[in-house]
């Protein structure tokens, strides 16, 4: 059996982006995974264009955020407790995956399994895939610790991939916190 991956998506007013985020999950050639997009009180149109795709594609499940405080991380966690799948990736409205991303994230996993989150690179954009060739968490020479120290951040949210039980272990995000998530 192929293990389920949960895709957990904060959604704040991202109506202009959040149907392109959700296709390129839709156009993953790894088909076994769950998108939960919790909305955090958006005001524009971004719930309704989730709902409509939620009666399109039953992974897709969409939620509103439940308690204080605001903020991705609180949709984060929320997204995490409701979340069915053996690993976790933490995507964010504003990001596209390639369509082998999660195909190529369950193969490093098969390959070495011992690991509770692995991670990859990540390819940076301006407008469109491909306008820009910047790699987020390019391995360097340098201690992952300093460069962490010196506001290098070594990855971005959407970098890793959890195992599930692990960061319900030792995880979570710290809620409230307004950005920069990545180094927390």
């Amino acid at each position: 059996m192929n293990p389920n991956v949960s895709v957990i998506i904060p959604l704040f007013n991202r109506s202009d982006l959040i149907g392109e985020t959700l296709q390129s999950l839709q156009a993953q050639t790894y088909s076994h995974w769950e998108a939960i997009v919790v909305d955090d009180g958006s005001t524009d149109s971004s719930f309704e264009i989730v709902r409509n795709l939620t009666k399109q594609d039953s992974r897709i499940r969409l939620l509103r955020r439940s308690r204080e405080p605001k903020g991705a991380p609180t949709c984060r966690n929320i997204g995490t407790d409701l979340s069915q799948g053996d690993y976790l990736i933490f995507l964010d409205s504003d990001d596209l995956l390639a369509s082998h991303c999660l195909e190529q994230r369950i193969q490093a996993i098969s390959q070495d399994s011992c690991y509770d989150f692995w991670v990859f690179s990540m390819l940076m954009f301006h407008h469109k895939p491909g306008d820009s060739n910047i790699l987020w968490n390019i391995s360097t020479e340098e201690d992952d610790l300093a460069r962490f120290l010196r506001t290098d951040a070594v990855w971005q949210t959407t970098c890793p991939i959890h195992r599930r039980t692990s960061f319900l272990k030792y995880g979570r995000f710290k809620e409230g916190l307004p950005y920069w998530q990545e180094y927390e």
